[in-house]
Parts: structure tokens; C-alpha cells; sequence
């Protein structure tokens, strides 16, 4: 179809006046959910004293970034640190235009030298009728400076709860779990090594998937760069989730907060499950156990 230069700028004029409206009818109204920005991290990994950003903002019922419309409402943005706090030195917020035009609530985090650890950040959005739901949860995680060299002997599971019965594709497996940079197993089964939101000098509990590659328990397991959720583990994808229980079989709170790729497993004695098909986890690693029969 031909457009004529005369009617061009009024459909151009046109254009620009529905998408801001569309822009705007998104932000005002998704008050139902919140979440990041498009471009953001979900685990922003830096080094012990450094500075960073986090971006968020609501999103429609699908969880899909939309944005604030004015600074106004992007300032409306409250935040508190779940865990994590002997870390940071200070963080505060403000609004931030994207270069799309939508606004979001920007969070500059300062983190203390000399630390090692994760923090958890909570955000709630407070305009005037943002449900409970609209909350999200961000995490700075600070890299550990040294390499541990020597393994973690790990228990793992891998259950698929999406039907009946449950598939317990892998059944209480004892693995040795390398740091990403001191695995001796080919880089091809090495999903965590090199990629940025994903601990590279001591062994996470995403780690676990490296070797349960190595010895054959599952045939493939993958997560997309910079690696910090796992998304695919024997061809089921989307749905993975993890949880850590201690050496007394009691769940460890914060790894159901923060992605497995962040959650560092400091000495042998932890078990790691990946569950399909449901976000939940029980207390106690016997009840968990219990709840596939």
C-alpha cells in the first residue's frame, strides 16, 4: 500500500498517541503483580565494596514488565532486606526513566568490603490499590574472592510432582559438587561455568546439576545466560524449582528466596532437591519425601 506524504504525519501522530496511551492504560492499571525490568537481573553478582542497580516495576497478569507511567508512581516503591543486611553498607531508592520512556523504581545498593554472602531485597509497590501481590524479591549476591578447591558431598533428588504418580527421576544420590572454576569435568557438562549471575568460586547448589550430568544420573540440564534459574532438566522445562534442606533434614529458609546458582553450599552434609510441577516445599525433608507418595 502506498502512504502519501500527506497522510504520513497523521498516521505517524496517530501511532505515537495510542502507544503512549497504551503505555500508560498498562501502567496505571497492573497493580495485580510486580516484577523486574525487562533488561534486569534477577541475581546481579559483584564483588565485595562494589556498587549496583536493580530495576523493577509492575507487570500485567501474564508477570510481563509493563512499567510505571509517571515518577510519581514509580516513586511509590517501598523496600526492605529479607536477609542479607551485614552486608550492605546502604541502599536507597528513586525513579529512573527508561529509555523507552516507562519509569521504573531504581534501587542503588552499596555493599561493605571485606564480605562474602547473599542479600535479599524485598520491593512492594504502594500506589493506591496495588494488591498484596504486587511485591517482588531481588538479590545482590557478593563473590567469594577464593577458590574452594575440594568438593562438597552432596544428597540430591529430582522429582517430576506434575502427574500422578510422582516420577522420581533421581532417588537420594550422593554427588561430589564442585566450585564452577574448579570442576574437573568437561566444560560441555559445565551449565554454571562462566556465566554472571551464577557463583564461580565455590559450590552452589546449582552446581549439583554439573554432576549429576557427569555421572549420568540425568541426560540433559540447562539455564540460559547469564545462568541464573535452571530451565530444562530431561526435557522438562519452564517449571524447575529447588529447595535446600541442612544436615538435620530442617529446609534452609533463604533457598527459597534466592536462585540455586547464588545459594553456595559450604560443607558436605546438605541435600538439594529439584522439584517439577510445584513451587511449594515442606519443612522437613522427611515430610517432602512423604508428600510424592
Amino acid at each position: 500500500m502506498k502512504i502519501t506524504k500527506r497522510l504520513l504525519p497523521v498516521l505517524l501522530a496517530f501511532v505515537l498517541v495510542f502507544s503512549l496511551s497504551m503505555t500508560a492504560l498498562a501502567s496505571d492499571t497492573d497493580l495485580t503483580n510486580f516484577t523486574k525490568e525487562t533488561n534486569e537481573l534477577w541475581t546481579t553478582v559483584v564483588t565485595a565494596g562494589a556498587s549496583t542497580t536493580i530495576d523493577v516495576g509492575p507487570a500485567n497478569l501474564s508477570y510481563v514488565y509493563t512499567g510505571f507511567s509517571t515518577s510519581t508512581a514509580a516513586a511509590n516503591v517501598s523496600w526492605s532486606i529479607n536477609f542479607g543486611s551485614a552486608l550492605i553498607n546502604s541502599y536507597s531508592s528513586a525513579p529512573f526513566q527508561m529509555p523507552g520512556g516507562d519509569w521504573v523504581n531504581r534501587l542503588t545498593v552499596n555493599t561493605n568490603s571485606g564480605v562474602q554472602g547473599t542479600a535479599s531485597f524485598h520491593a512492594v509497590n504502594t500506589n493506591a490499590g496495588a494488591q498484596p501481590t504486587a511485591t517482588v524479591d531481588m538479590t545482590v549476591a557478593i563473590e567469594p574472592s577464593s577458590v574452594t578447591e575440594d568438593p562438597v558431598l552432596t544428597e540430591v533428588y529430582v522429582v517430576d510432582v506434575s502427574g500422578s504418580p510422582t516420577d522420581v527421576i533421581v532417588d537420594d544420590e550422593s554427588v561430589d559438587v564442585y566450585a564452577s572454576v574448579a570442576d574437573p569435568i568437561s566444560s560441555l557438562l559445565n551449565i554454571t561455568l562462566g556465566k554472571s549471575s551464577a557463583y564461580q568460586n565455590v559450590p552452589s547448589a546449582m552446581n549439583t546439576l554439573n554432576a549429576l550430568l557427569y555421572s549420568s544420573y540425568i541426560s540433559t540440564a540447562t539455564n540460559p545466560s547469564p545462568g541464573d534459574y535452571a530451565t530444562e532438566i530431561d526435557g522438562l522445562s519452564g517449571y524447575w524449582t529447588y529447595a535446600v534442606y541442612d544436615g538435620n533434614g530442617d529446609l534452609e529458609p533463604m533457598s527459597q528466596v534466592i536462585s540455586a546458582s547464588v545459594f553456595e553450599l559450604p560443607a558436605s552434609g546438605y541435600t538439594v532437591v529439584w522439584k517439577y510441577g510445584s513451587w511449594s516445599f515442606e519443612d522437613e525433608l522427611a515430610d517432602e519425601i512423604d508428600s510424592w507418595d
